[in-house]
């Protein structure tokens, strides 16, 4: 199989660093890499295809956009991949050193792929030297939606609870380019952050597929300061458009998987 890793990224560059280098010391070499930066105003505005290849030492190119969201980001990454396979991961996660190899290993076009996304605590990501892995899990832990998330498998890891679309955290995840030509793309009205991955992963869900969990497909979560409210904000914002758009699902019973009320 063909893989391409999407990147959207948005005034990020130091963790976008940090995952180019991630990639660079995959024990798998054969992909591609295509950042997309979502109009940035910091350094990653001026990065060239060459600077990703550079860090990441695979074939690499960076598409720069105005400001459109994180869903058109994802979308110009797919439009501007070859692979047959597209892993998505955001710019603020580091990927473990076997990312692509387990992907390759779970994925087929009948299935979409979720991997675990754990939180990092430790020290600076810029101050450890050659990806220190050890190091880096001790510090790190499964946020409660994940955890809940896996928790609802079934003996085979489809997820299994009651509304199993929402197991499609794109930030760590990997989906046919057949499933998605099939389902469609991102849908671009979601241009805030959220949501856009929950609304593909039902029209998947409708299409018939499942959601594998793989929990040897891990990357790492950078910690970043959010507003006060942040989540509870934007989730509530875009299930709210999700229910626009999808008058069938009862999104009060939805966010109380996320353990938000409405």
């Amino acid at each position: 199989m063909s893989i391409s890793v999407i990147i959207p990224v948005k005034d990020q560059y130091d963790s976008l660093i940090r995952v180019l280098q991630g990639f660079g010391h995959q024990t798998m070499t054969d992909f591609e890499i295509v950042v997309v930066d979502d109009g940035s105003s910091d350094k990653t505005s001026v990065l060239t295809s060459q600077d990703i290849v550079d860090i990441s030492h695979v074939d690499s190119r960076i598409i720069h956009q105005v400001n459109a969201g994180r869903a058109a980001a994802r979308n110009a990454g797919i439009e501007n991949s070859e692979g047959s396979f597209l892993v998505f991961n955001d710019g603020d996660r580091v990927p473990a050193r076997n990312l692509i190899d387990v992907y390759c290993e779970k994925s087929n076009s009948d299935v979409i792929c979720v991997g675990y996304s754990y939180d990092y605590f430790g020290m600076d990501l810029n101050r450890i030297d050659n990806m220190e892995w050890d190091f880096i899990e001790r510090f790190s832990r499964l946020p409660r939606y994940y955890k809940d998330v896996v928790s609802k498998c079934d003996s085979e890891n489809f997820n299994s609870f009651k509304y199993p679309w929402m197991s499609f955290m794109v930030g760590n995840s990997c989906v046919s380019r057949e499933v998605l030509n099939s389902s469609g793309f991102f849908d671009e009205r979601f241009k805030e952050w959220g949501g856009e991955h929950f609304e593909l992963g039902y029209r998947m869900y409708r299409s018939g597929y499942k959601f594998l969990i793989c929990d040897s497909a891990r990357n790492y979560h950078i910690p970043h300061k959010r507003e006060k409210g942040f989540y509870k904000k934007y989730i509530t914002e875009s299930f709210q458009l999700i229910n626009e758009i999808h008058k069938e699902i009862d999104i009060s019973d939805c966010m109380k998987y996320l353990g938000i009320d409405i």
